[in-house]
């Protein structure tokens, strides 16, 4: 476990514990500062499958992109709703101000080391942060807080990059191993499900076709004879 501190514009120093899991590829950040607290999972961004990384050359690892996850817990997917149940419930997400904050971002790494320890622009980070406000749920926090936990995630983005560079790379490949795995995961659950729904329309067309060929001869001759009213005519 690493510690160490940062000087966080806005915010001032952060002391930070660093450990790394190499099976998922995440890296845990414990922060704590003035009035600021609470875990960052962090984990290499490839997109949501292997059709997504770096487009023509999907066996690539050298993304230059993060998911951030506010709280503990497992890397979920970092672009879901920000009210979405699987943010809500993480254990220990950042309290800043007071404000308990949750959500997810997928971040630049190239921009995070561009703005160095200064203001980061809006556009570097897309970032949709909620708090919780009962009974009402999660309602936008406000954008002095958005950017200064953005200073916060980009200040973490630019420790991922720092690390040294065969932790770096052990990262990227166990998350890379770890995302196949829940994609072909995916891919084999909807080709089971296809297959359950082919064999159920075979079923469907094999039951319409009896019910033609008994029923089918039946109306023919009821359509080739003439009626009553013809017969009395």
């Amino acid at each position: 476990m690493t510690k160490a501190t940062w000087i966080v514009n806005g915010i001032g120093p952060v002391d930070y514990q660093l450990s790394h899991d190499f099976t998922t590829g995440t890296s845990r950040y414990q922060l704590a500062g003035y009035r600021f607290r609470g875990v960052l999972i962090v984990t290499p961004w490839f997109g949501l499958h292997p059709y997504a990384w770096n487009a023509s050359s999907p066996l690539r690892l050298d993304t230059d992109h993060l998911a951030v996850i506010l709280g503990d817990g497992p890397a979920e997917r970092p672009n879901l709703p920000v009210a979405s149940e699987v943010y809500r419930h993480r254990p220990d997400r950042p309290v800043l101000n007071g404000v308990q904050l949750t959500g997810a971002t997928i971040v630049s790494i190239n921009d995070a080391m561009s703005c160095g320890t200064g203001p980061v622009p809006r556009h570097l980070l897309k970032l949709e942060l909620g708090r919780e406000r009962e009974p009402h749920g999660i309602h936008r926090v406000p954008r002095a807080t958005a950017d200064r936990m953005a200073a916060i995630i980009a200040a973490t983005a630019r420790s991922w990059r720092n690390l040294h560079v065969d932790v770096g790379d052990r990262l990227r490949a166990a998350a890379a191993r770890h995302l196949t795995a829940q994609w072909l995961e995916l891919v084999s659950d909807e080709l089971a499900d296809l297959s359950t729904a082919r064999r159920a329309l075979a079923a469907r067309e094999d039951r319409l076709d009896r019910s033609y060929k008994t029923f089918a001869p039946l109306l023919r001759e009821l359509l080739q004879k003439p009626s009553a009213a013809s017969n009395a005519t």
